[in-house]
């Protein structure tokens, strides 16, 4: 009986929490984006090996100083989470790559990336309403919780050209954001709710190398560093009826939250540190045949270091504490001078396997995905539109459940001569 009854609530929790924007959301900090998708739809699935032209990837600044202008990319995309046994549904869109780079005199550059680093959005509902009776009325109980907001990430980076074969590149990776966590109690119809508010701070070193090994292979590395650990400042609130069932804290007409707002005040805030301390190392070979197709693969390794704390109040205190991934990919290019449509199409394809390990119960994250982007190069200074589809099927190792994500992304680059000397009247 117990082990049936452990079964139900684990599957109710499990259904619960993924119609929230997936099941990684609930763990720890949430889902991280870099383990969902692609970064942007003009790189394709590679994350440090150009699959671009011009031998550049956005996500590398170490590649940057290739470029002969400007350029400013911008991608928008949106995904879709779906349990397959459950049949539940849910779908979130967004900004997910913003990048403005300046190459200096083909020697250096310098940059900056914005993009989303965590996702924090759950909504769990308990679905075994409470009853109880009391005046001779029976009353009903329901709890909830729900967690909104995230983590940004502004990378500002850089590049050197040190010899015809090697290059290095450099992010400091910010990372800020807050969340905000309502606790409820539907109390026969009318909710009761505590808030708090957390604030995110901290500071990632990033370190690119790039290096030709051969006239046709070139090796791609990247290794990031803690500088200063993720930490929050948390503010508890009160509890408080919520009269207009708004989420909020307010007064409302007609009648006023219990007890009014101006009677109470705030807990003081909490200082925690040490939530998150990232490691990772990747590597990548892209391998040239003749001058229109590429080849690479691509694998790395995520540690993450904390310290536990009581203070957050997480919807599943399990959470990811290191992952690896494995890439691989193909990339036709376009011909540079020819005036035909379809020779200015760019493709890229490949496959993504993710394994994630959780720190608690031995439980882990699989992941096997497949992309496809298609880009379209326009104008002389190489312009591209490109359209990215990725989907991917996620298993866990101890729930007889799987899930489905799926993501497609639209992004345009644009290149242009920013920087130019006046001339002597």
């Amino acid at each position: 009986m117990y082990t049936k009854t452990k079964y139900l609530l684990v599957t109710l929790t499990f259904v619960s929490i993924c119609y929230s924007q997936g099941m990684l959301n609930g763990y720890g900090l949430g889902h991280y984006y870099r383990h969902q998708g692609l970064k942007n739809a003009i790189d394709g699935i590679s994350w440090i090996a150009p699959s671009n032209i011009n031998d550049v990837s956005l996500s590398n600044p170490s590649t940057w100083h290739n470029l002969d202008y400007t350029h400013l990319s911008i991608s928008y995309g949106g995904s879709e989470n779906i349990l397959q046994k459950a049949d539940a549904t849910n779908g979130y869109s967004g900004l997910t790559n913003v990048v403005w780079l300046t190459p200096i005199k083909k020697i250096s550059s310098i940059g900056f990336v914005l993009e989303p680093y965590v996702d924090q959005r759950v909504n769990i509902v308990d679905l075994d309403t409470s009853y109880f009776d009391a005046f001779d009325t029976t009353y009903n109980l329901v709890r909830g919780l729900s967690r909104h907001g995230g983590i940004m990430s502004i990378k500002l980076g850089s590049s050197f050209k040190l010899n015809e074969k090697i290059s290095f590149g450099l992010f400091n990776n910010i990372l800020f954001g807050s969340a905000r966590t309502t606790e409820s109690i539907f109390f026969d119809g009318s909710p009761i709710l505590k808030t708090s508010r957390v604030e995110y701070d901290g500071l990632i070193s990033e370190l690119f190398l790039s290096f030709d090994l051969f006239d046709n292979t070139k090796v791609y590395s990247h290794y990031s560093h803690t500088l200063r650990p993720l930490s929050a400042t948390i503010q508890k609130k009160y509890l408080f009826d919520d009269t207009n069932q708004n989420g909020y804290h307010d007064y409302s007409v007609p009648g006023l939250d219990f007890p009014i707002p101006d009677s109470v005040s705030s807990d003081q805030k909490i200082e925690v540190g040490d939530l998150h301390a990232p490691k990772n190392f990747s590597f990548s070979v892209l391998k040239y045949y003749k001058t229109r197709l590429s080849g690479l693969i691509e694998f790395g390794n995520m540690r993450d270091y904390w310290k536990s704390n009581n203070f957050i109040k997480f919807p599943n205190e399990n959470r990811i504490s290191s992952s690896n991934y494995l890439k691989m990919g193909l990339t036709t290019y376009p011909k540079n001078y020819s005036i035909k449509l379809l020779d200015k199409i760019l493709i890229n394809a490949g496959l993504i396997f993710y394994e994630h390990k959780l720190d608690k119960k031995n439980m882990n994250v699989r992941e096997l995905g497949y992309s496809m982007s298609i880009g379209f190069k326009f104008k002389p200074l190489q312009n591209q539109i490109g359209l990215s589809y990725y989907h991917g099927s996620r298993s866990y190792s101890n729930i007889d459940e799987k899930e489905s994500v799926k993501q497609i992304q639209l992004g345009i680059s644009l290149a242009d001569i920013w920087y130019v000397k006046r001339r002597q009247k």
